[in-house]
């Protein structure tokens, strides 16, 4: 893992950006094991049931480790809140948020699943030198208000 952009990513979290609140759980080694943002960002109104989303993001062990051909590891998952609802164009109610998986592709991670959240995949589990969190965020952001 690397601390540093780790460190640059909690920094962006906590000051440069306007969220809600932002907290992280600590594993036992001192390193976080997942960051949980609330209104991470607006969503559109009214095609979800709520004004801004929560998000969980675990933090893999290598993040931001080399991972061959000028890219590094990154964050590979998130989870949003399992409240969240689209609404269904056809149908005029609101649904749950399909992203097409059944089950988390990165089980072998062994990340457990979380409770009251719903998990979806938005981004390659790599990137490349100057991305952040926030292009993980931004993603997410383009994912929901655009192809969910």
């Amino acid at each position: 893992m690397n601390i540093e952009r780790l460190n640059q990513d909690l920094v962006l979290l906590k000051y440069d950006a306007n969220f809600r609140k932002v907290t992280w759980k600590m594993d036992k080694n001192g390193y976080p094991s997942f960051i949980l943002i609330y209104g991470a960002f607006p969503l559109d109104q009214p095609k979800f049931n709520h004004p801004d989303l929560n998000v969980l993001i675990p933090v893999p062990l290598n993040l931001y480790d080399r991972a061959g051909n000028g890219q590094y590891h990154f964050y590979k998952y998130i989870y949003i809140d399992d409240s969240l609802r689209i609404q269904d164009p056809n149908a005029g109610q609101y649904r749950r948020i399909y992203r097409g998986y059944t089950q988390n592709l990165y089980q072998k991670d062994k990340v457990p699943p979380q409770g009251g959240w719903q998990w979806i995949c938005v981004m390659t589990p790599t990137s490349g030198e100057k991305e952040n969190i926030l292009d993980l965020l931004s993603s997410t952001k383009a994912f929901l208000n655009n192809e969910a």
